[in-house]
């Protein structure tokens, strides 16, 4: 995106249309994509069963889906402990066909997020 497709020359506000913005990156990452060997892998881990998390991570993996890339999501139970929950994540770390994590925020309140955030590479 170049610097004249994101600000007005004439100072006026602009209207951001985020789903078209959505589309523009989208469709940029997906011809990225098409470039790679192999498609990218993003890994989501939901700790409990808050609803709008669910709908977000859920619309992470379709974009992905759209992206031209694979996904998995990896539900843990809202009362996981903190030893558990950081083994999942080492494990995904240590998965060689994922190449991205994503740790849904807010973690319940009993986790340390911080300390799971920081064990993704």
């Amino acid at each position: 995106m170049t610097r004249d497709e994101r600000t007005p020359t004439t100072g006026a506000p602009i209207v951001l249309d985020g789903n078209a913005l959505r589309d523009l990156v989208v469709a940029r990452v997906r011809d990225q994509v098409a470039k790679l060997s192999s498609a990218p892998c993003l890994a989501t881990v939901l700790i409990g069963d808050d609803g709008p998390s669910q709908v977000y991570v859920r619309n992470k993996h379709k974009q992905a889906q759209l992206a031209g890339m694979t996904s998995r999501n990896e539900v843990l139970p809202a009362n996981v402990s903190q030893r558990d929950a950081e083994s999942r994540i080492r494990e995904l770390a240590g998965d060689a066909s994922v190449t991205g994590i994503l740790v849904q925020q807010p973690v319940p309140s009993h986790l340390d997020g911080e300390a799971l955030l920081s064990l993704i590479p």
